[in-house]
């Protein structure tokens, strides 16, 4: 759990987020996790999971470490449009508009970040002048 607790610091400082460590099951979802994209995905998925927490401590739900098939390519996790837009919108406030920037926050490409932000009707919101 040290690289998990470094990354959770790292995450803390840039996100500006207080999160003081991992729930007992987000921890045993960590260590039994078989992380196929080694340090970096871990390292995206506790930014995306502190970037969620904001305080307190990961829960397993933040980690969103959802088993996938091994063919079928990465994709954008939902749970429900309102809060996938919710999670965009502080991504994007995260990274001062920064697409290339939200879309590594939230673990996802840049062009499933486009598609997102034009099915919530965001895709002009940040335009940086």
């Amino acid at each position: 759990m040290p690289l998990a607790e470094f990354f959770r610091e790292i995450a803390n400082n840039e996100l500006e987020c207080s999160v003081t460590g991992f729930d007992a099951e987000a921890r045993k979802t960590l260590l039994t996790h078989p992380w196929p994209g080694n340090v970096r995905e871990l390292r995206q998925k506790i930014m995306g999971a502190v970037l969620q927490a904001q305080t307190g401590v990961v829960m397993k739900e933040h980690l969103e470490l959802a088993v996938t098939k091994p063919t079928s390519p990465v994709s954008f996790a939902l749970r429900n449009d309102a809060e996938d837009k919710e999670r965009i919108l502080r991504a994007l406030k995260q990274a001062n508009g920064n697409r290339k920037v939200a879309a590594e926050l939230l673990g996802i490409g840049r062009t499933t970040l486009y598609s997102k932000l034009e099915e919530y009707g965001l895709k002009y919101k940040f335009q940086q002048s």
